[in-house]
Parts: structure tokens; sequence; C-alpha cells
């Protein structure tokens, strides 16, 4: 066919023939894709209100590309191995979570947990700790401990002793239980919840976790004061080392002063701070709020009243800190914040509330029933192994009845046998019936979920649309680094030939071999200037201008562009030149060779050469697929997206 002589094009369709409901937008090599679909992905990846025709156009030819790159995948039968039918079931299990839980429930506890975020409490508590397997005689032992604890508070001791003669978390010891101020999602929910329900100035009830008991005194409540967005500059400090330490506080406050005679904050954090996730990027931080900072670090921080400002030194447990304040912003609203709580509460113990009620509704939806008299003969069947871990089913005449029954499921006596074996774990403190009750509603949990998950894809389209999207962009990923991004890498005299043969595309501009003096002041650089005429060489220069001060200056050798050094303003030459400005310091370019504009050899630039052979590669399959592969494009349905 003529119109598939090059190897593609954008056929019209007539409007008849397709679903009024989806309407087909585009057809490739004979599969269909529906306008569902298409506008699917096109407005997760344009998120503009105004949808112009130049837009749909500007989207085909990447989604085209992608869709014919998914189709050779498929030729290739990529979408039957193992690797791809593993990658896939796990992005399914993710996707599905959300559909999981109770959804009406999980509305309201975000709206709680928001209400819980308005403020920030200040309390202290005292733990008795119970671990897992403890005997019934030791876990009352452990409520009664506190329960003793709560009288003597009730009777008029200070909280703050009996927590430090009675509480088992170790830091009592230093805080006599202060736990600070904290707001929600920063401790176990119930925990949270007893805090919040308490009033200012009194006892909680004893709450328990898995942690073990707690006894909660709530001492303020105050509004919540947003989040902060910090930098610092840290020098560390070995309390173990006095000399250490003095020198430590030392050079902390001399940057201190630094800061306060002009020097910019970010220059001083990437040449000194000893944090190193942070100082190469002037010691920014993330965002922090009530409960993610210790006290010292947490009250210099919010203390700062504009952006921009910093604190004296701050000492920690892990050194001294200058705290520069970047921005602040208030609590946002419930509907700026609800994918961040949607997201937390999904890791925490309210999702453990969501599912037992959802679970609850299915077994309504699917009429849920279990034969209680096969139950009751199945319990007996259980001999005392179970307890010991060492219980073994065999089969016998209840091994095909059916045990529970849900939609179009019949589960036997037989199905919950074997998985009471696979299961059973020793204990020292439940029956023989407690353990059959336990594995049994975790087996009929598992069994619901499972199978409302297979129903996923029937129910919500949202669901099936987003298993579509990964299954084709994991096998998008495959074939592209096959044939694209790992070939590259690999085809060594391939990527050295493109080398070749585009030689003129890989060159320097002129530039520069040179030391760069970061000077902290005019005085500094006069010296470095002074010096380097009187022939002095790179690294004793150094050491005479830091004589009284490591922070003089900051020497560098390398050779750059020209044209990338933005601060330089005038022509170099051979020598000395400056001062430039650059990062509230002043910097002499001390220039040994200036190189002339030149090819880029391939050591140079193999990066962006392979960046560039990746192009090129892809560049040539997409043709080459093109010239495979017939697609038609319905372009009457396609313009209705708006």
């Amino acid at each position: 066919m003529k119109n598939l002589i090059l190897g593609f094009s954008l056929m019209l369709i007539a409007g008849a023939g397709y679903s009024q409901d989806d309407p087909i937008v585009m057809s490739v090599n004979g599969t269909d894709v529906t306008k569902s679909e298409f506008e699917h992905i096109f407005k997760k990846n344009n998120k503009d209100e105004d949808i112009t025709k130049e837009d749909i156009d500007e989207y085909l030819e990447l989604f085209v590309n992608f869709k014919l790159k998914v189709t050779a995948a498929e030729e290739l039968g990529m979408d039957t191995v193992k690797k791809f039918k593993d990658e896939l079931g796990q992005y399914r299990e993710q996707l599905a979570q959300p559909y999981l839980i109770d959804q009406k429930l999980n509305e309201q506890l975000m709206k709680e947990a928001y209400d819980h975020m308005c403020y920030e409490v200040k309390a202290s508590h005292i733990l008795v700790k119970l671990e897992r397997g403890d005997k019934p005689a030791d876990t009352l032992k452990a409520y009664n401990k506190i329960v003793t604890a709560k009288k003597r508070i009730e009777g008029g001791e200070s909280f703050g002793t009996v927590a430090f003669e009675v509480s088992e978390d170790p830091s009592a010891k230093q805080n006599k239980g202060s736990l600070g101020y904290f707001t929600a999602f920063k401790m176990v929910y119930s925990f949270e919840n007893a805090a919040y329900n308490t009033e200012p100035g009194k006892l909680s009830e004893i709450i328990k976790t898995r942690f073990g008991y707690h006894l909660l005194q709530v001492e303020d409540k105050r509004k919540a004061r947003g989040t902060r967005l910090a930098a610092h500059i840290l020098i560390r400090a070995e309390d173990d080392l006095k000399e250490k330490a003095i020198e430590s506080e030392a050079k902390a406050r001399e940057i201190y002063n630094k800061l306060k005679e002009g020097s910019t904050f970010e220059q001083m954090a990437k040449q000194f701070s000893e944090d190193r996730n942070s100082a190469a990027t002037g010691g920014k931080l993330k965002w922090f709020g009530a409960g993610d900072l210790i006290s010292e670090f947490d009250e210099a921080l919010f203390a700062l009243k504009e952006n921009g400002d910093f604190s004296e030194p701050v000492k920690t447990r892990f050194g001294w800190h200058i705290i520069q304040l970047l921005d602040s912003k208030k609590l946002g609203s419930y509907d700026e914040l609800k994918g961040e709580i949607k997201s937390k509460i999904s890791k925490d113990a309210r999702n453990t509330k969501t599912k037992a009620s959802f679970i609850t509704q299915l077994k309504d939806e699917y009429n849920y029933t279990v034969n209680k008299k096969v139950m009751d003969a199945f319990i007996k069947s259980v001999d005392s192994s179970l307890v010991k871990g060492k219980y073994s089913y065999e089969k016998n005449n209840l091994d095909k009845k059916w045990l529970i029954e849900f939609a179009e499921n019949k589960l036997t006596a037989g199905d919950f046998g074997e998985y009471l074996e696979n299961k059973q774990k020793k204990s020292k403190t439940k029956s023989k019936v407690e353990i059959v009750q336990i594995n049994f509603n975790k087996w009929v949990d598992k069994a619901l979920i499972n199978y409302e998950k297979s129903q996923l894809e029937r129910k919500y389209v949202k669901y099936k649309m987003l298993m579509k999207e990964y299954r084709d962009g994991i096998l998008l990923f495959e074939l592209t680094d096959e044939m694209v991004w790992a070939k590259a890498v690999k085809d060594t005299s391939g990527l050295k030939s493109f080398y070749e043969e585009n030689k003129a595309d890989f060159v320097w501009k002129e530039r520069v071999d040179a030391d760069f003096y970061h000077c902290i002041d005019k005085k500094a650089f006069n010296q470095v200037e002074s010096l380097l005429k009187l022939g002095k060489e790179r690294d004793s220069i150094a050491i005479v201008v830091n004589t009284d001060s490591p922070l003089n200056v900051n020497v560098k050798s390398m050779k750059e562009e020209i044209s990338s050094l933005e601060y330089v303003e005038s022509k170099l030459k051979v020598g000395s030149n400056g001062p430039f400005e650059f990062n509230g310091q002043l910097v002499l370019i001390h220039v040994k060779e200036i190189i002339a504009p030149g090819n880029k050899e391939f050591k140079e630039a193999k990066g962006i050469i392979t960046a560039a052979y990746q192009d090129h590669l892809e560049k040539k399959w997409i043709k080459e697929l093109k010239s495979r592969f017939a697609v038609e494009i319905n372009k009457d349905v396609l313009y209705t997206i708006h």
C-alpha cells in the first residue's frame, strides 16, 4: 500500500464501527487503542486545563512511538517471561492496596489525623515494656507495675520522679520521661490518640502498644507552628576528647563570626560543614515540623524570625550547628495535605482498622458463610502437636467438606489444614483452640482479599487503566534497555564509530588550565597575589594564607571552559586575573595556559557521546518499527478529547 511505503502514516478512519461509550482512537498493528486509554495517559502527562489541538498532536507522536515499542515487545513474547510476570505482579500488589480498605472509615481517620496535625502536644510518658510471647503472669506483672506508678502520681509524687525511677524507656534517666512537642504520625497511633484526647495537666488512661504499657501526662497543647526549611553548618565535636571538643567549638564560632561579617552561608557550608550529605548543597536540609528534630536544634530553628537569619552555634550530640532559616510555611489545608495524609495512614496502625472493616464489608457483599459443624470437627481433629509447632495435617473424612463459602468460592477443611501446617508457630502462651482460631481468621482474610484482587479490574476502570499502563511501561523499559540504553554501553565499537563520524559535535570551547583561589576577603586576596608574584607554589600559598584561619582561602586546580565562568566578565590572560566576586568571596584565577577550542577526546566526553549514541539508536529503531507496523488514527475521535 502506498501509505505504508515509508512505514508510517496517520490515516483518517470513518466515524462508524466503534462503541459510542468508548470509541477507538487508533490502531497499532491491528490492536485497538480506546479513547479512554489514550485520554488517561494524555491527561496524566498534560496537566493544563485548556487542551488544544496542538497539544494533542504533539503528544500523539510520543504515544504512537510508545505503542510501537510495546507492540515489538509483545511480538518477541516479552510479556510471557517469568521476570516480566513477577515484576507486574509486584506492581499489581502495590496498586491494589488503596482498593482494599474501608474508604469511608479511611476518610474519617484522615480528617482525625488532620485535626491532630493542627496542634502540637507536649507530653511525658512512663513505659513498662512487654516482650512478644510474654506469659500472662508477666503481662499482669507489667500492668500492675504501671498501675502502681499511676497511683503514686495521683497521690502527689511528681511525674518526672516516678518516670526516672520506674520507666523502662532508656531516655527517661536523662529526660525524666519528657518527649517534648510532637504532632500526628510521630508516635504509634494509640499513643498519639491518648495524647490528643487527654487535657493538659491531666494523666491519660493506661494504654497498651506493641512496646508495652504507657502512662502519659500531657503538659501543653498549642497550635501547630507549621514547617520550616533549614540549612546548617555542622562541626563535629568528640566529647570524649576535650581538646578536640574545644577546637570544634572555636571553629564553629569563627565560621559564625565570618557569617556576621558578610560571608555567604551557602559557600561557608560547602567549604567547612562536616555533614557530608548536605555540604554539597550549601547545607540545605529538608522541611521540618514538630517532633522531627532533637530539641536543641528544633528550638534554635523555630526561634529564627526571617528567611536568611542564622543562629549562633548550637550544641547537640552530633556537634556544633549553625542553623539558617531558608523558608517557612503554615500548615496547609486539609485538601492540600490530603495526599500526604493518605500515604502516611497507609503505613501506620490506622491502616489495620480500615482493612479489618473492609473484610467485614466483603463478608457481607459476598455472602460469606462458615460451616460451623465442619469447623468444630476440624478443631477436635487437631492434636497437641500444634502448640509445639510440629503439627502435620493428615487427610481425613473432613478433607473435601466445605469450610467457608463466599461468592462462587467454596474452600475446604483440607485447604485450611494445609495452610495451618505451613503457618503454624510454637506457642508458650496460647491453647490449641486459640491457635486454630487465629490462623483461621488469617486464612479467611487472605482468601477474601485475594478474591477481591481478582475482581478489581472488573469493578474499577481506573485500576484497569493503571494496570494496563504499568504493563506496557515494563515492556517498554525492558525492550528499550535492550535496543538502546544497554546496547549503547556494550557496543564499544559502534560507539567509537559514531564518535568518529560525529566528531564535530563534541568540541571544547576556549578553556583555561588554572588555579582558582577563593579568598574570604580583600586581605587574603592581596596576600595570595603577592605570594604568586614571588613565585610561590599553590600548596605553600594556601598554608601561608591560612595560618591564622583555615577559612581564608580555598584553592582548586582545574581546566574550565571560559564561557562557563559566569562571574568572569573580562578577558583572561596567562598569569593572575581578578579579583572576581563569586558567592560572597573574591576569586583570583591564576592561568597557567589558555587552551584553544578543539575536539573532545573520546575519553573526555564518553558520557555525552554515549547519550548522543543512544538518541541515534532510538531514532533508527523507531524508523524501523514504523516500517513494520501499520498505525491508523481516528482523528474524528482524537479531537473530541478536551
